[in-house]
């Protein structure tokens, strides 16, 4: 298929599809002005990310605390000029490296170059960049030019598009000043590391936000197996990346390890930048950024996680909030987004007194009107818990980082069915859905990159029930019927086998396992110290999501959870992937054989990923696609003949109607049946032709109407026929199949 030979152009497509035709509003709104025009609408949004990058005193941060950091940056600078460590310098091999990561067709930058003008440049245009970088190094004097940015405000989803506030501003920096940071971050981005909280997951290495996800979880079913209470509260920092002060992002560089050249290096990298809004078509006048770090910036995340870690260790070394055993998991944090877990309301109310003491000192506005409550195990009694003097509100359910939450800590399935059939809708344009000339295949392909993830994001640390995957796997399988244009009734083994598709309950257990392996391969993190606590304590009964991986394991005869978490460096995962596929199949050919339906299919020799025949061999035309459609069904016995109608309402006559001669069952309307002869001669000397230029005895392989009928049906199960002769064979098959259909209907209409 085309999407197949160029996925990138695919893809963009898709995309190109999926969105609004119009991508800003045409209206934007202040409390001053209102704009309408692009070059008006342009102007507001910079005034607002102007407004937003100037440091704006506030009563509410500590003046005390920041005199005092001032203070001593004083002192910092002073050392760090003094101090003889230098900065690696870069080869030509490091430039090349740096410029190999950089990703293609992307926006160019405030001067129109793209990440291609890098990696086509050549020889001469590396040594150059060499030399650059090596001469930043020394003098630590960054040329202002490579210090602009290009900011793009990209509107909020769901978020009213008419308000400025509701855009966040992605900046494209400089390609120079991307090779630049890239260079940095390599020098500094262990030093940080090591000073990370255990708990900050966001843009680490070997993590994700499922990570902080599953702490979340084990938290509840911690709770859950104690019948303890538990207070989950989620914080929402205002403008997080924008409102970083600069002063006191350089004081906590230097506490974390950074300083000599580097540190200067950094701060002059922050020094006097510039940015320009581009909107509608329209860039801005230039404005000095006083504050924040760059949304896009390659060191953004570093230096914003550096930032917010005094919040995540204050909170951590009081020891206030949920411990599992012996491990903290008080304030789970991803980037930015932070959940405080407390086990009582003066726990909870004590570590929203260190968040407002903390954001005070850093410079960091909360907004308590974000800011939400939920309740596991509530002991019937009111908590009042408030933020800056706000109370805070109890929900019901809340949603983090992605994932709804709710007491139960189940994945409310009906919510991401909602979703998976709005995305479906939303590529209904695209040709996801069975009955407009678009292969199926495609039509899986779609389903396969955008709607599945939607549907099971984060399902793999939720608790999921057999019902719960029953509910999704019924949606599946409709869609599935949907797509290939079969009817309900079709047997559930054969959608699968024809399509190489997996189940939901393959694809979630594939998720929970591969996790599992992932928190495995980290003995340091704190994932695996409470998987080694919980594997180690709890007992089948217990809640915890360590055990269910443990019992998901033994569902497949595969080694125990504690046996792979104390040998994490085997090669765990094929292993792990290779039974659950092997168990997977073994069930749907052991449910493919069962039915007299699917008799003639080729039930042994398929695979995951791997369509049957019957689709792999269409062609993109609507034509095609029919022919495959009628073939389908005739694979999996849901194509009426008489016999079929005969079977479901006996007062109806299995009788062929167009030769009257013996009951119409598959066997007599493909090749018996005498009223199709003149148009099944013309595909039958196709066959022999096809056959002898392959030197294939006709007789060798077809030696009765059962042989033939085999053929016509699934010739992939003839071993005498090679990969490339069934493709041919298959397309022969399919037209004669095809026509005897049309000729059918045609004789059937005219009686």
């Amino acid at each position: 298929m085309a999407s197949d030979r160029d996925k990138d152009l695919f893809f963009r497509l898709i995309k190109t599809q999926r969105s609004s035709s119009s991508q800003f509003t045409h209206t934007l709104r202040t409390e001053e002005k209102e704009a309408s025009t692009p070059n008006e609408i342009n102007n507001v949004f910079k005034d607002h990310f102007e407004k937003l990058a100037k440091t704006n005193p506030n009563p509410n941060f500590n003046i005390g605390h920041d005199n005092l950091v001032k203070l001593d940056m004083e002192t910092i600078v002073n050392i760090c000029e003094n101090q003889e460590i230098t900065i690696q310098p870069v080869t030509s091999t490091e430039i090349t490296k740096r410029i190999s990561i950089l990703k293609r067709k992307k926006a160019g930058d405030v001067e129109g170059l793209t990440a291609e003008h890098l990696i086509y440049g050549g020889t001469e245009l590396t040594e150059f960049l060499v030399t650059l970088i090596n001469n930043i190094f020394y003098t630590k004097h960054v040329p202002e030019v490579i210090k602009k940015g290009l900011l793009t405000p990209v509107h909020k989803k769901d978020k009213d598009p008419t308000i400025p506030s509701n855009y966040r501003g992605i900046t494209v920096i400089s390609i120079i000043c991307k090779i630049l940071e890239l260079c940095i971050r390599a020098r500094i981005e262990g030093t940080l590391n090591k000073h990370q909280n255990k708990l900050q997951k966001g843009f680490t290495k070997g993590a994700s936000s499922i990570n902080i996800a599953l702490l979340i979880s084990e938290a509840i079913n911690e709770a859950k197996d104690k019948n303890e209470c538990l207070i989950l509260i989620t914080l929402d920092a205002e403008k997080a990346f924008d409102v970083v002060d600069h002063i006191h992002l350089f004081w906590k560089l230097y506490h974390q390890g950074i300083n000599g050249a580097t540190w200067l290096l950094i701060k002059e990298l922050y020094n006097k930048t510039t940015t320009q809004v581009k909107s509608q078509g329209y860039i801005s006048e230039t404005f000095v950024n006083e504050q924040g770090v760059k949304q896009g910036g390659i060191l953004s995340a570093n230096f914003y996680k550096a930032y917010n870690k005094n919040i995540l260790d204050t909170l951590e070394s009081t020891n206030i909030g949920i411990k599992i055993g012996t491990n903290y998991v008080g304030c789970p944090t991803c980037a930015d987004d932070i959940m405080l877990c407390a086990g009582s309301e003066h726990d909870a109310s004590t570590q929203l007194r260190i968040i407002e003491n903390c954001t005070k000192n850093d410079r960091v506005k909360i907004n308590s009107k974000k800011t939400e409550i939920l309740m596991i195990n509530k002991k019937n009694k009111d908590i009042n818990l408030q933020l800056f003097n706000e109370k805070i509100d109890e929900k019901q359910n809340i949603k983090h980082l992605g994932i709804e939450r709710q007491e139960k800590n189940n994945p409310n399935v009906e919510n991401r069915i909602s979703v998976a059939r709005a995305t479906m809708y939303s590529l209904l344009g695209a040709g996801l859905h069975g009955i407009n000339g678009i292969n199926p295949l495609l039509s899986y392909k779609l389903w396969r990159t955008y709607v599945i993830p939607r549907m099971l994001y984060g399902i793999e640390i939720l608790n999921i029930t057999k019902t719960d995957i029953q509910k999704l796997e019924a949606f599946q399988k409709k869609t599935f019927k949907q797509i290939l244009s079969l009817p309900q009734r079709t047997a559930d083994a054969a959608i699968y086998i024809l399509l190489g598709a997996e189940s939901i309950e393959q694809l979630v257990h594939k998720a929970v396992i591969s996790l599992f392996l992932r928190i495995s391969k980290d003995p340091n993190s704190i994932e695996c110290k409470i998987g080694i606590r919980q594997l180690a304590t709890k007992d089948d009964k217990s809640n915890s999501w360590y055990i269910n991986v443990d019992r998901t394991l033994k569902s497949y005869d595969l080694p125990s959870a504690h046996e792979i978490i104390l040998n994490p460096e085997k090669n765990w995962k094929r292993l792990t992937h290779e039974v659950i596929d092997k168990t997977w199949k073994n069930k749907w050919t052991e449910s493919a054989r069962s039915k007299s339906t699917l008799k003639y299919m080729e039930v042994n020799n398929w695979n995951f990923k791997k369509p049957n025949f019957c689709w792999s061999s269409v062609r993109d035309n609507k034509r095609d696609v029919s022919k495959g459609i009628i073939k389908s069904r005739i694979l999996t016995g849901t194509y009426k003949t008489q016999s079929i109608t005969n079977r479901f309402d006996g007062t109806k006559s299995a009788e062929c109607k167009l030769c009257m001669v013996g009951p119409e069952d598959y066997k007599h309307f493909l090749i018996n049946c005498e009223s199709l002869n003149c148009v099944r001669k013309i595909h039958q000397d196709r066959l022999k032709s096809l056959l002898e230029d392959n030197h294939i005895h006709y007789c060798s392989i077809i030696d009765s109407d059962e042989d033939l009928l085999e053929l016509l049906v699934d010739c992939s199960r003839n071993d005498l026929i090679t990969v490339p002769q069934q493709r041919d064979l298959e397309r022969i098959c399919k037209d004669w199949i095809y026509a005897l259909h049309a000729k059918r209907t045609q004789l059937l209409e005219n009686k």
